[in-house]
């Protein structure tokens, strides 16, 4: 089993950053507005092993030619910045992030 510098330096990310958690809504096809905060933090590795919902931004990129610009994720097991903690080696959106638990959306 790892610990948790082992599972940081795998991931490529910090597993421990905080992110605030929201309340899913009744209805995704229905939802609109601000989201409501549950008011509880949780960790980066819990948020995406449970399935929490946080904030999170995707930006869609295309060429002038209309075709998407997508990027391959890094597989997992390489070290520092080039890992990730979710779906690793997958195909993934152009740039992307998650707001972390003391940033703001705006």
């Amino acid at each position: 089993m790892l610990d948790a510098a082992s599972d940081v330096r795998m991931a490529g990310q910090d597993l421990a950053e905080l992110f605030d958690v929201y309340k899913p809504p009744a209805s995704i096809s229905s939802f609109r507005g601000e989201p409501e905060k549950a008011g509880i933090s949780k960790q980066r590795k819990l948020v995406h092993t449970q399935g929490d919902w946080h904030r999170a931004i995707h930006l869609w990129l295309y060429d002038l030619q209309g075709n998407l610009i997508i990027q391959q994720r890094c597989p997992g097991h390489v070290v520092r910045s080039e890992g990730k903690d979710t779906f690793p080696g997958k195909w993934d959106v152009s740039i992307a992030g998650a707001e972390g638990g003391r940033e703001g959306s705006k």
